[in-house]
């Protein structure tokens, strides 16, 4: 099944409702201290079925920081077999397809990169 583009550039949505961070104000998140800001979110694929199947490049992540949706770093990590991030020079096949987003694939984000929830006036 196809999911629209709009569906995959609003990836966000989808990764608010799984990680609902309502309570965190903007101003919270400025205060981080450095252990807390650097602190990496990891979503399993299996948790986000609504953009499985789809290429990693049309993947964008934004979050609403100074009341406006801006695009923030992320990566996805594909796995092998065995478990373990696949290479495509070792001799262990993909867990899936590669550089399509599988169950077994993680997305991956910085924690200070996050922001309020977005609302309906946001645009991205």
């Amino acid at each position: 099944m196809a999911v629209p583009l709009n569906t995959l550039r609003n990836l966000f949505v989808i990764l608010l409702a799984y990680w609902n961070h309502d309570a965190l104000a903007i101003e919270e998140l400025r205060h981080l201290d450095a252990i807390n800001a650097f602190k990496t979110i990891v979503i399993e694929g299996s948790d986000i079925p609504k953009v499985l199947n789809q290429p990693l490049e049309k993947f964008s992540l934004a979050a609403v920081i100074d009341g406006e949706m801006e695009p923030i770093p992320f990566q996805i990590d594909e796995y092998n077999i065995g478990g373990a991030l696949y290479f495509k020079d070792w001799d262990v096949p993909i867990s899936g397809e590669i550089n399509i987003f599988d169950p077994n694939d993680k997305l991956l984000f910085i924690y200070k990169d996050t922001g309020t929830r977005r609302k309906p006036n946001h645009q991205y």
